[in-house]
């Protein structure tokens, strides 16, 4: 997020800024330019919103002030992939994992929560992870190795961390044959 305050003057204001947050604190401090600007950019917002404070001290002559705005932070879309080693199709008594890869559609970071796989076959469901934690790259690994001979739709559910403000989409459905 970019964040800019405006330090208004007779003259060219000389000094610099603080910037912080209801939620993180202190986001930074950002020298004011010959525009009266003063730029910061920072990753440090929560989601859903957050009140940000500029604070020009008193220095160089120019009189203190301070303002605040209220910044809303919308949630960040997901997308969610399964990929099987060995890809389908598999022979029963395989040895097979499902890596789930959870990623940012705009790339800012890694999301946090967990995830569920369910196995379909036939219009009946079976549960094969439930509350599966994303690692630190925003993967987890499922062992497929048991499961029977036949057309399976793999559906993986994924939930965001509370308050994380990552968004949760609709279920991913992935096709997998094991033979006999």
């Amino acid at each position: 997020v970019d964040l800019e305050a405006t330090v208004d003057a007779a003259t060219t204001p000389v000094g610099d800024v603080t910037f912080s947050s209801s939620v993180a604190g202190y986001l930074g401090t950002a020298l004011v330019d010959g525009g009266g600007i003063a730029p910061l950019s920072t990753t440090a917002l929560a989601y859903p919103s957050e009140t940000v404070t500029a604070s020009f001290a008193e220095q160089n002559g120019f009189a203190a002030s301070v303002g605040t705005t209220v910044h809303r932070v919308d949630r960040v879309g997901t997308a969610v992939a399964i990929i099987t080693d060995p890809e389908s199709p598999t022979k029963v008594g395989d040895t097979v994992e499902a890596q789930i890869d959870v990623t940012a559609l705009e790339g800012v970071s890694v999301p946090e929560g967990t995830v569920q796989l369910f196995d379909v076959v036939n219009g009946s469901s079976t549960e094969l992870a439930a509350g599966l934690q994303l690692d630190e790259e925003g993967k987890a690994t499922v062992d497929l190795s048991a499961l029977d001979a036949g057309d399976h739709e793999l559906v993986v559910s994924y939930t965001p961390t509370a308050g994380s403000g990552w968004d949760s989409p609709s279920p991913s459905v992935w096709q997998h044959t094991v033979e006999k």
